[in-house]
């Protein structure tokens, strides 16, 4: 299914009613049904929202949440009138929320947000991963089947939701010299141009698949502790076999994986955040922001704790040296006691 950039919901149901495809009768019921098929199916198909047939009325489109109380840029709104499907694909998923964000997009920043922005320039997997995310922020996992939903980050109850079928990321890449006039669907929800600087033209939504595919190397493929962390998570719990997606294990569980030619370039040891995560960059400093606030309380902590290396390696060599000091101090003391007791 590939729609232009100006379509409605309306205007495909008209189409699938001229084509013969769908007949209504004399059943009144039969438009309103018509529309939320086709708003599940374009739910299906950009996997940027699961539909949700059971809160609310016919006459209602609704979303579901994933991600219980937490709401973020991508979840404004849950709700929409059939009223809204005259709009083009562009307003109508506008009207959930951002669901397709653009690059460097700063609109609803606080004086926080843009202070973490000035402190936090770029991520390292070595200081910043799903383990130390884990163990010292106490951060937990929740996998879910939206991907406008991907790397949202619940402060409240310190959960991290991340998208489980990286696979239809890397299957919607297009190729830098294709030249199909038509496109998947969740590159024809895109906008052409956007003059508010609110909405993903076509190359944001490319480059916010490959930033996706990028954050899983960054959270969990390039750190040893993290991709042991991931073998005991169950990202398909519940969900039948050929409903799992091979690629996840291989983002997030293999030092090296094997790439695409759609994939993105070679990892690095450090990620700038405006060049490698303008779009996810916004949910990448809350996390940044929280594991900073963090500080180690136990031994195992402050051994694996090596954000700042310079502090870190001054602070084991004082314990080293001061601890071998200690037992030196105390074999001269021992022995001094020996040759006391032997005179």
């Amino acid at each position: 299914m590939t729609v232009p950039t100006t379509v409605s919901i309306d205007g495909i149901v008209a189409h699938l009613q001229e084509s013969g495809i769908i007949e209504f009768g004399s059943d009144p019921s039969a438009p309103i049904a018509a529309k939320n098929l086709v708003f599940a199916v374009i739910g299906w198909q950009t996997m940027l929202y699961q539909a949700d047939m059971h809160s609310c009325p016919p006459e209602q489109l609704a979303i579901q949440s994933e991600m219980g109380a937490h709401q973020g840029l991508a979840r404004l709104c849950l709700k929409q009138s059939h009223s809204s499907c005259k709009r083009t694909m562009k307003q109508f998923l506008f009207g959930y929320g951002l669901l397709l964000p653009p690059r460097n997009f700063e609109g609803y920043w606080s004086l926080e947000d843009k202070k973490s922005f000035a402190e936090f320039k770029s991520a390292s997997p070595a200081h910043f991963n799903a383990y130390i995310l884990s163990s010292l922020g106490g951060v937990g996992i929740e996998w879910v089947d939206s991907l406008s939903c991907h790397m949202e980050f619940d402060p409240y109850l310190n959960k991290l939701f991340l998208f489980r079928y990286p696979s239809f990321c890397l299957a919607n890449i297009l190729p830098d010299e294709s030249e199909q006039p038509s496109k998947s669907v969740i590159h024809a929800c895109a906008t052409s141009w956007d003059s508010t600087g609110q909405w993903a033209t076509e190359s944001d939504v490319a480059q916010m698949l490959q930033e996706i595919i990028r954050s899983y190397r960054l959270l969990f493929g390039q750190n040893k502790a993290s991709r042991q962390l991931f073998q005991t998570l169950a990202p398909f719990e519940n969900i039948p076999e050929n409903g799992k997606d091979p690629f996840l294990e291989r983002l997030c569980g293999r030092k090296h994986y094997q790439s695409h030619s759609n994939s993105p370039e070679q990892e690095r040891e450090t990620y700038d955040l405006v060049h490698d995560f303008p779009i996810l960059r916004n949910r990448l400093l809350p996390l940044l922001r929280h594991l900073a606030s963090k500080k180690p309380r136990t031994w195992k902590q402050l051994w694996e704790d090596k954000r700042d290396s310079a502090s870190w390696l001054t602070f084991w060599a004082v314990i080293i040296i001061g601890g071998l000091g200690l037992i030196l101090a105390m074999l001269q003391t021992i022995l001094q006691i020996v040759q006391v007791i032997q005179h």
